[in-house]
């Protein structure tokens, strides 16, 4: 499911998502490698991957020709036997799905501890 595709061009009232919209879309010619930061659920990793690619496919580089990259990514785990094992779940499905992108060069956990910057 492409969710990015359905987001329309970020509002000037949210400066770091325009801030951001601009940045991928005035260099995606020129740029070797697009990142970004994509806590939490799979579907986050998901939908940012996605806005990314098309943001990209905005500035003039094709989806097919993108490398990718999540460089910040987790989820909390709480500190608990139950959250450690939903954490591993989480790192386990994400990985998994950004290796099997064509377009997704790298993936870097980030989140060992109970906060998502430790």
């Amino acid at each position: 499911m492409n969710v990015a595709s359905r987001t329309p061009e970020p509002s000037k009232s949210n400066s770091k998502i325009a801030w951001w919209y601009r940045l991928l879309c005035d260099n995606a010619t020129v740029a070797d490698v697009a990142m970004w930061h994509a806590h939490g659920a799979l579907e986050n990793c998901i939908s940012r991957h996605h806005m990314v690619e098309n943001w990209g496919e905005k500035g003039g580089r094709p989806k097919t020709e993108a490398l990718l990259g999540n460089s910040e990514a987790g989820l909390p785990s709480g500190d608990t036997q139950i959250g450690r094992l939903q954490q591993a779940d989480n790192l386990v499905q994400t990985i998994a799905w950004a290796k099997a992108q064509a377009n997704s060069l790298f993936y870097i956990w980030f989140t060992t501890t109970d906060t998502y910057d430790p």
